[in-house]
């Protein structure tokens, strides 16, 4: 059974390894975070906050984000799928886990 702290975990978990993948990407395509910053309107200290999970990019965020980052939304929803996905599999692999 699915409790209100397992999501919440299951919630944080997630952002911090998306907030990892979006810094890949940053430093794939040899961006600061103060030039990403520059191309949203955003503080330095808001996309550090994005790429270690403490702020969660929403859904009218992501395309101009991707922008910023020289590719297509897909791409950072793709992550999104992936990240879940493989997050939600390893977990229903875990010993008691609900089946």
């Amino acid at each position: 059974m699915d409790t209100n702290l397992d999501r919440k975990q299951r919630d944080l978990d997630l952002n911090v390894q998306l907030g990892n993948q979006l810094a890949n990407l940053r430093d794939n395509a040899d961006l600061s975070q103060e030039q990403i910053a520059a191309q949203l309107g955003f503080a330095r200290s808001t996309i550090s906050k994005i790429e270690h999970g403490q702020r969660v990019l929403n859904a009218v965020e992501i395309p101009d984000y991707a922008q910023a980052l020289r590719l297509s939304p897909s791409v950072i929803f793709g992550e999104i799928d992936r990240i879940v996905t493989e997050y939600d599999s390893s977990k229903q692999d875990e010993p008691g886990a609900a089946s």
